[in-house]
């Protein structure tokens, strides 16, 4: 396009002065020599603007095509979380209703108390395999107990929540929920189990009260009510 706008000036230019000077063609044969310069360049820049058009969408089907060949992610959970009862023994048994309480049912149909106590042992993750993030990681959190990871940006607080909440798999090591491995529970389930509360605000388009429900729909206006107030 630049080359189009200067060939014009360049050919009005230098026209205008052998029109006048030598005489060789008139104002005429000039203007009429511009304007198919002009209907020349028109095409052209076309076909360039053709081409970035191109170039564009060949570059965003290479993204589709990444995704579209990735290879899904296993996610062979064995371990199930249900509902359970508790009788005077101490024995548990599964219920098909609201019983408050909740087990790790096996795949030998045994049941482990929820009780939430968190364990990292010898872990190792880097995103990149050849870049080790997290070298031998052992750490643990008993039910109840509040911990604190503190560090510099970068250090891999962000990284242990994300593999805790099995956003990326460990390259070695284990981390385990009452005992139990979390590659053997399914990612739907991990992710129940959790609140994570982001750096950054996320809000939806709509009502404060529909932001709030977002995370339980089924939830009623006095529940509602008093997640806002606990917050």
């Amino acid at each position: 396009g630049n080359l189009s706008y200067l060939n014009y000036a360049l050919t009005c230019c230098i026209g205008a002065v052998f029109a006048i000077r030598t005489g060789a063609f008139g104002l005429g044969d000039l203007a009429a020599f511009l304007q198919y310069s002009r209907q020349v360049s028109q095409p052209i820049t076309q076909v360039s603007q053709q081409v970035n058009t191109i170039l564009s969408a060949v570059a965003g089907a290479e993204r589709i095509f990444e995704v579209m060949e990735a290879e899904p992610e296993m996610d062979e959970g064995k371990v199930k979380l249900v509902r359970v009862t508790e009788d005077r023994a101490g024995n548990l048994s599964e219920a098909n209703f609201d019983s408050g309480a909740w087990a790790w049912k096996k795949e030998n149909g045994e049941l482990v108390p929820l009780r939430g106590d968190v364990r990292f042992e010898n872990v190792v993750f880097g995103y990149d395999e050849r870049k080790v993030v997290l070298k031998d990681i052992s750490l643990f959190a008993k039910p109840g107990q509040k911990i604190a990871l503190v560090g510099a940006t970068g250090s891999g607080k962000t990284t242990v929540v994300n593999l805790l909440m099995r956003f990326y798999e460990t390259n070695s090591g284990t981390i385990k929920i009452d005992g139990i491995g979390t590659k053997d529970l399914t990612r739907e389930q991990v992710h129940n189990m959790f609140s994570m509360v982001l750096q950054d605000t996320w809000l939806f388009g709509g009502t404060v009260k529909e932001n709030i429900k977002y995370g339980n729909l089924e939830a009623n206006d006095s529940e509602v009510i008093d997640a806002a107030k606990a917050a």
